[in-house]
């Protein structure tokens, strides 16, 4: 009788285990998709904030910006363009999402050029950027 019940709770005992760890490796795998699914967000916000800005840069020339506030794909949008010369600005876009506070600042060089880039690079008009750095996030 009492080895049946050690038996018993040693069977019990092992699918408990296997069980904890089966539920560990079902969280590990959600918390990586949505990091996945955050990193992926703040990349297509930095992409829609470039083409936003962009469009300033192209529409008001030669003059500086300052935009705040803009909301898209459910993060909120600030940028400053930056007019070095009058071919050549930089863009500070910071990007959040979920209004942590935790935003991504990235930074853009572009420039006005006659040279039509192919349809993969970001460009208005005939401005294009140049370069796309990240300086948080």
């Amino acid at each position: 009788m009492g080895s049946k019940a050690l038996l018993f709770g040693a069977i019990s005992l092992i699918v408990g285990v296997y069980a904890i760890s089966l539920k560990n490796v079902q969280v590990t795998g959600m918390q990586t998709a949505q990091s996945h699914v955050n990193r992926v967000q703040k990349e297509r916000l930095v992409d829609a904030a470039l083409s936003l800005a962009l469009d300033d840069v192209q529409k008001n020339g030669s003059s500086s910006k300052t935009v705040t506030g803009r909301h898209a794909l459910g993060g909120t949008i600030d940028y400053t363009v930056i007019h070095e010369t009058g071919t050549t600005a930089e863009i500070d876009i910071t990007v959040n999402v979920g209004g942590n506070g935790n935003g991504r600042v990235v930074v853009a060089q572009v420039e006005q050029a006659k040279k039509k880039s192919g349809f993969r690079k970001v460009h208005r008009g005939d401005w294009r950027v140049l370069s796309v750095f990240v300086k948080k996030g």
